[in-house]
């Protein structure tokens, strides 16, 4: 297990190196520049030229990127074009309202479609087999951005029983009314595909010898359901999770521009538009290394999940 961690975490620093390659070569290729953002409409080009200066854009890009890369392998990600601190000081001070969101999303779609998937699989081809599965289907074909905005005009606009924007507090933890709409869109919208997969995944488990076996010997369905079909059937699920995590600014980049999130999602929307390179380059070094870690975080979770797995 030692040797699959270290050859795993050796894998990631190559693959950040071709990522940062990639994202900086696609931003310098991308039209338009940074400095317009920083001038007024009857600017001259002596002014562009100090302003591209002070931004460090003179130089030539393999020199930029090697001055960038040097500085990110000591820590160091840069000062941001227009927010005046280090990139890493906006992240952190961004990532937490971010986290709040995911990890409440997650712990929504898990106890609803864990239980969803499950009964749907043991009620094979009935009326409730064919409802879930209808919901899933409808809730695939629903995009995040309608259905943040449907929410937002029921019950803030209509009812006015939630507050529409923002997390309603200044400390640490977010108003839990502020958290209700934006943790709803991303928790529910990944119920259909995690519902699907536990349905899938139990129906396989159910039809092995094992569990023939072991009501041949008179175990209970509700033991051989949980400790036997659903401790196997799970893996599938863990799996699904951990690519979902991908979606930290995918997802959220839309939920939380919608509903005003100061997060992640929202810092990478605006570095995009203002196109503030150091951020974006950043931002996605830090999420590319979340998955990354993730992913092998969840391949060893695995094995405690089923002894039978190991790693050489």
């Amino acid at each position: 297990m030692t040797r699959f961690i270290v050859n795993r975490i050796a894998q990631i620093i190559p693959l950040l190196v071709l990522l940062s390659v990639f994202i900086f070569t696609m931003m310098h290729l991308a039209p338009g520049s940074p400095e317009s953002f920083y001038l007024t409409d009857h600017y001259t080009e002596e002014q562009a030229e100090a302003v591209r200066e002070q931004l460090g854009l003179n130089e030539p890009p393999v020199r930029q990127y090697l001055t960038w890369l040097g500085a990110a392998i000591r820590g160091d990600f840069g000062q941001t074009f227009t927010y005046g601190v280090t990139v890493t000081e906006v992240i952190l001070s961004r990532l937490w309202p971010t986290l709040q969101l995911q990890l409440l999303a997650l712990t929504v779609s898990v106890v609803i479609a864990l239980p969803a998937g499950v009964i749907s699989a043991l009620r094979r081809n009935s009326r409730l087999d064919h409802t879930i599965t209808t919901a899933t289907l409808f809730g695939l074909s629903m995009p995040d951005f309608w259905f943040a905005l449907l929410l937002m005009l029921t019950f803030s606009v209509h009812l006015g029983w939630l507050p529409a924007f923002g997390t309603g507090s200044e400390g640490l933890f977010a108003a839990p009314l502020n958290l209700v709409m934006p943790v709803a869109v991303l928790g529910l919208s990944a119920v259909p595909w995690y519902a699907r997969v536990v349905r899938s995944s139990m129906l396989d488990s159910l039809a092995e010898d094992y569990i023939l076996t072991a009501a041949a010997k008179g175990l209970t369905p509700t033991r051989i359901t949980i400790h036997h079909a659903l401790r196997i059937a799970i893996l599938p699920l863990v799996t699904v999770i951990g690519l979902s995590m991908a979606r930290v600014l995918s997802g959220v980049i839309v939920v939380e521009t919608i509903f005003v999130w100061p997060g992640l999602g929202q810092l990478a929307w605006e570095a995009v538009i203002r196109q503030d390179y150091p951020v974006i380059l950043g931002l996605t070094i830090f999420t590319a290394a979340f998955v990354m870690i993730f992913s092998l975080i969840v391949d060893i979770l695995y094995t405690y999940i089923d002894p039978r797995i190991r790693y050489v």
